[in-house]
């Protein structure tokens, strides 16, 4: 799970997002079976309880089987997040990716104007874009689907029908935020995928000014759902 951007982006407030699904206690694990003929599924439900929390985070997981999983996070905070999702590491012969959203360049949501509706291809060194000082970048916004090819095929089908956001990169947030220049950072490797259900913008679009418009911002006391399904 991820609730806050590289802090080069955040900043010092971000810092009690970012190590939230260290700190968050797990308060509930159920997981049930059913079997249709021949068919069987498994559903894991989660909850997990913290003060940032309103309610009780509620993480779903249905395993269907030899099919897909099916992920679902709802979310209801206690103040401003500035992101809902969860970072995966994939396997190095992970590294071609293509998309159904906005592109081809890096997007978010308040910035996105220019980057149109289409499926795109790329490879995951194109995925990145190297800023003077190492920060979040190279997010593509409203998101069908990300198919991830390599030595077979992942695909990430958005359930919500309001699209998600995605980067990948090869490293992690942390290596992002330890970095002081860009060329600390791998150019190849093993990518480290995000994928968001939600995402605060960038600000700074007034010059001069690096604050937030409001419309672009996450909210305290909302509900946030993020669902989505893998297949392979």
């Amino acid at each position: 799970m991820n609730f806050a951007p590289a802090l080069a982006k955040a900043g010092h407030a971000g810092k009690r997002w970012k190590n939230l699904h260290k700190q968050m206690k797990l308060c509930r694990f159920h997981v049930s079976e059913t079997t249709s003929g021949k068919r069987k599924e498994i559903e894991v439900e989660t909850q997990y309880r913290h003060e940032l929390f309103d309610e009780d985070l509620q993480i779903c997981y249905i395993f269907k089987e030899s099919e897909s999983i099916r992920v679902r996070m709802r979310a209801v905070f206690a103040d401003r997040p500035y992101r809902i999702g969860f970072t995966m590491p994939l396997m190095e012969r992970w590294q071609k990716f293509s998309w159904y959203g906005r592109g081809p360049m890096e997007t978010y949501c308040d910035r996105k104007g220019g980057g149109l509706i289409g499926i795109y291809e790329a490879p995951l060194e194109a995925l990145s874009h190297d800023y003077m000082h190492p920060q979040e970048n190279g997010n593509r916004t409203d998101i069908r689907w990300l198919e991830i090819g390599g030595a077979g095929r992942l695909r990430f089908t958005d359930l919500t029908g309001n699209g998600m956001d995605f980067s990948a990169h090869p490293y992690t947030l942390d290596m992002l935020d330890g970095a002081g220049h860009s060329y600390e950072l791998p150019k190849s490797g093993a990518a480290d995928l995000q994928l968001d259900g939600f995402q605060c913008g960038v600000g700074g679009d007034s010059p001069g000014f690096a604050f937030l418009k409001d419309k672009y911002r996450m909210e305290a006391h909302r509900e946030y759902v993020q669902e989505f399904k893998i297949t392979c």
